[in-house]
């Protein structure tokens, strides 16, 4: 997935070849006086002549639709939207909530933070840089600035690399010992756009309002001539320790590179590199317990999950302490609970077991001699959701029918919103989702809650209990959404 603001996103085409299913879509991209036609395909670089034919086959085809919807976004109030994009946000299953531009004009927000009551750290991907939002308000500078990639790949779009994760440890009260800030990205040498040095988990202490005394816990690979599925997701668990999310380095079409690794499921491949799963690490950045949950030695001793493609977020469940996490598979989209050893698939299998009838969990998948175990994932959408990040919200300021359940963010600028059953290990689903997959574009609308919210990068709660999240397109901006009573309360 890259980040952009995707309006439309349909498969065009699905088709196996061996072992290998391959897939076009069509995207359609508000450029804000125009529209762009864009092919999103995994198909190898020999047959790209046909991802050409088709984008002129549906072009012509698709003229008259994206002229109508351009006259009607046309009347649009800015003053209304965020960041002056046409079409404001929608809040469609929540009648009772609404929401608000909290701040815009930040630079491609990939991450915020919270620091306290009204104060937050957000990130801004291509310029390395962390600003503080405090009352509203950005400070006049950033209070820390790191050398990133930021270049355009070769399609002339953001690369998914840059200033990517935050996490930021709680306040303990006492003023003799810092308060840590975890951040992740990929790091560039001498100045921003160098060249490439990693992937790099960073630990800061936050003093006088700057981020000193860097100390790298992790330095994982970097695709030299792929730019996507870097992830960068950072959560601090229930126990005290760091979780990083990184993909497998490999965006469809980009390169000529394939998975080679075990820890993307290649039996017989190449031994783990870092990339392709969820690392846990101590704030110190040692291995926890001292003891690797799939094998010894680094950086296997460090994974808590592998078999990982493409992840935009997780989180961590608040009664259970489970963490989650969301996946881009291509095909099919995921939401997954992920547990010690927990094996997503890739590059065998996304979305449900049973959706690919050559698929055999038992030998076709690496298992770390038995450390390690596949599960399906606990809901699936059938392409062109692009989940992003993930958020259980444990407040009650939005009502009880939300307190501590999931909402999803998409790159499609949609808010779904899931409850769970009373185990808190299955997704509460009814009528055409009790099956746990979206076959269409239709199955998957009854989850939407909110919707033009631009490409959402993170959401989280606030110290108020309202939800927030940072919207990487639409002017970069950070919104809220609260209950509507609060503003009849106040007027």
């Amino acid at each position: 997935m890259q980040y952009l603001p995707y309006l439309k996103q349909r498969a065009l085409l699905g088709f196996s070849r061996g072992e290998l299913t391959y897939s076009m879509r069509m995207c359609c991209i508000d450029m804000g006086d125009k529209y762009l036609i864009l092919l999103v395909t995994d198909l190898p670089p020999r047959f790209s002549w046909l991802g050409l034919l088709f984008v002129v086959v549906i072009f012509l085809v698709s003229r008259p639709i994206i002229g109508h919807a351009s006259d009607l976004g046309a009347e649009a109030d800015s003053s209304n939207s965020i960041g002056g994009v046409r079409g404001s946000p929608e809040i469609s299953g929540m009648p009772d909530l609404d929401s608000e531009v909290v701040l815009s004009g930040i630079e491609y927000p990939t991450g915020m933070a919270f620091l306290g009551p009204d104060d937050m750290l957000v990130l801004e991907q291509d310029k390395g840089t962390v600003q503080r939002v405090f009352q509203g308000q950005l400070l006049d500078t950033p209070i820390l600035d790191v050398n990133v990639v930021n270049e355009r790949d070769r399609f002339g779009i953001h690369e998914e690399r840059g200033l990517l994760g935050i996490a930021v440890a709680e306040d303990d009260g006492n003023s003799e010992t810092p308060r840590y800030v975890f951040l992740y990205y990929t790091e560039a040498e001498e100045e921003d756009g160098g060249e490439p040095l990693g992937n790099r988990l960073y630990r800061y202490e936050f003093l006088d309002n700057e981020l000193v005394n860097p100390k790298m816990l992790l330095d994982l690979p970097v695709g030299d001539d792929n730019p996507a599925h870097n992830g960068g997701v950072i959560r601090l668990g229930p126990d005290g320790n760091v979780y990083v999310v990184i993909g497998n380095l490999l965006g469809p079409g980009l390169s000529e590179d394939v998975e080679h690794t075990l820890d993307q499921n290649i039996e017989d491949g190449d031994q783990v590199e870092g990339t392709g799963g969820i690392l846990r690490i101590t704030q110190d950045g040692e291995v926890v317990d001292s003891s690797g949950i799939l094998g010894e030695g680094h950086p296997l001793d460090k994974y808590f999950a592998y078999g990982i493609r493409n992840s935009f977020g997780m989180d961590f469940d608040p009664i259970t302490g489970n963490l989650w996490d969301t996946e881009n598979g291509g095909l099919y989209d995921e939401i997954n609970l992920v547990f010690p050893g927990f094996n997503s698939g890739w590059d065998k299998v996304m979305g449900k077991a049973e959706s690919k009838q050559t698929f055999d969990a038992e030998d076709d998948l690496v298992d770390f001699d038995g450390m390690g175990e596949y599960s399906d994932p606990e809901f699936s959408w059938q392409g062109g959701t692009v989940p992003t990040a993930i958020l259980f919200f444990h407040s009650y300021k939005l009502g009880s029918d939300f307190e501590n359940d999931i909402f999803i963010g998409t790159a499609t600028g949609n808010l779904h919103h899931f409850d769970l059953q009373d185990g808190r290990t299955d997704l509460a689903l009814e009528g055409d989702l009790e099956d746990e997959v979206a076959d269409d574009f239709e199955e998957g609308q009854s989850t939407i809650v909110a919707s033009e919210l631009g490409i959402i990068t993170d959401l989280d709660v606030g110290p108020d209990g309202y939800l927030y999240g940072t919207s990487f397109d639409r002017n970069g901006s950070i919104f809220r959404l609260y209950p509507t009573n609060i503003i009849e309360e106040n007027s």
